[in-house]
């Protein structure tokens, strides 16, 4: 069985500059190590809605979540000693995007990574009178597949994205039995999820 470890985290109500951001422009945070195996972590926009915020290990095991709340600008502060060394990887999501931190944690000394950061663009997905729309921004070092898979996960269509930039898709799936949909993303090993029903009445 593997053994859970506590860790101990500390609320730090840093008061953070902040901007204003529109058009969907998303939050970002910043990481600083601050001696004994901690470090701060300050969000530089006041969130307009609410933002997850977690530590993972290199598993993708969660050992800390918290939600971020609207309007909240105030840091928070983790203190990392009770971990054993290794990577660990910060991450906040919100509507738009998902960002990693990754950091070191030796037996000595927490390190903020300065390589490594990586953002992945949400996908917008929209179906409305048999014709579903995609949009999503792409960075250089993602690949991006797109599924529609029907009610029994067979591949009924399949897209695969390149190209950096913004993607912008539109598919007519009036020729599909009437039925329910499963439309698959995959950015790297990010996997989202749209459930849509084609031919019905709330389609």
């Amino acid at each position: 069985m593997k053994k859970l470890i506590k860790i101990s985290f500390i609320i730090a109500f840093m008061m953070a500059g902040f901007y204003g951001f529109a058009n969907g422009v998303s939050n970002d945070f910043t990481v600083t190590a601050t001696g004994e195996k901690s470090l701060v972590v300050r969000f530089e926009n006041k969130p307009l809605g609410e933002v997850l915020f977690s530590i993972q290990d290199k598993e993708g095991i969660v050992l800390h979540s918290e939600t971020i709340r609207k309007g909240d600008t105030a840091g928070r502060k983790f203190n990392l000693s009770n971990l054993p060394a290794g990577k660990y990887f910060l991450e906040m999501e919100d509507g738009l995007r998902i960002k990693t931190q990754p950091v070191t944690l030796t037996s000595e000394t927490l390190t903020v990574e300065t390589e490594g950061v990586k953002e992945v663009f949400k996908p917008t997905i929209s179906f409305k009178n048999g014709k579903l729309d995609f949009t999503m921004l792409q960075l250089e070092e993602a690949t991006t597949t797109l599924t529609i898979e029907d009610a029994w996960g067979t591949t009924v269509h399949n897209d695969l994205f390149v190209e950096a930039g913004s993607l912008q898709r539109r598919y007519d799936l009036t020729p599909l039995p009437v039925g329910d949909y499963t439309v698959v993303v995959k950015v790297g090993k990010r996997v989202f999820y749209k459930a849509i029903s084609v031919g019905k009445t709330n389609s």
